[in-house]
């Protein structure tokens, strides 16, 4: 975990005067409640509205392992499965995911065997990836990057971290 801070810009269409920010997350794919109906009504939304941009908030995937919380048996694939899955679901908009955080559903890889899921998943989707939160600049609309650009700030922090520690102010 890095102690400093960081922003990473997103630099986005000029001709977009607004942008549709969609906070996407709590998927648990691989979970026999997800539903891919709904998966796939939102994945298709994101696709065909133009000013829409992403950010991945984590709990993409169940990722139940023998020593955690949830029924091994009944979910649906293996980690690995889930992770290859949600990876090809993504990678038609992934020029419209503006950064990616991760969940406690993906920690309990980590925690077991020292392996980030999400930044895997980050890495194949080629976008910016923070494990303990994302804090990105965005900018968009027109003119020079100083001057009538629009620009918002957008911050993401999970409530636990990855190996799930409270973080300060917070309750285990």
């Amino acid at each position: 975990m890095s102690a400093e801070i960081q922003w990473y810009l997103a630099e986005r269409d000029t001709s977009h005067k607004e942008l549709v920010v969609v906070p996407l997350g709590d998927v648990h794919y691989g979970s026999s409640l997800f539903s891919i109906r709904h998966f796939n009504r939102d994945l298709d939304l994101i696709a065909s509205t133009d000013n829409m941009v992403v950010v991945l908030m984590g709990d993409l995937l169940e990722c139940v392992v023998k020593s955690s919380v949830g029924d091994i048996y009944r979910q649906v694939g293996t980690p690995q499965d889930q992770r290859d899955w949600m990876i090809d679901k993504l990678m038609p908009i992934k020029d419209k995911i503006i950064g990616m955080t991760t969940g406690n559903h993906e920690g309990r890889i980590y925690k077991e065997v020292g392996f980030d899921v999400s930044a895997d998943m980050a890495k194949a989707l080629g976008v910016a990836y923070r494990e303990e939160g994302i804090l990105l600049k965005v900018s968009f609309g027109g003119g020079t990057p100083d001057i009538q650009r629009n620009r918002m700030y957008i911050g993401s922090m999970p409530p636990m971290d990855t190996v799930g520690r409270g973080l300060p102010g917070r309750r285990r």
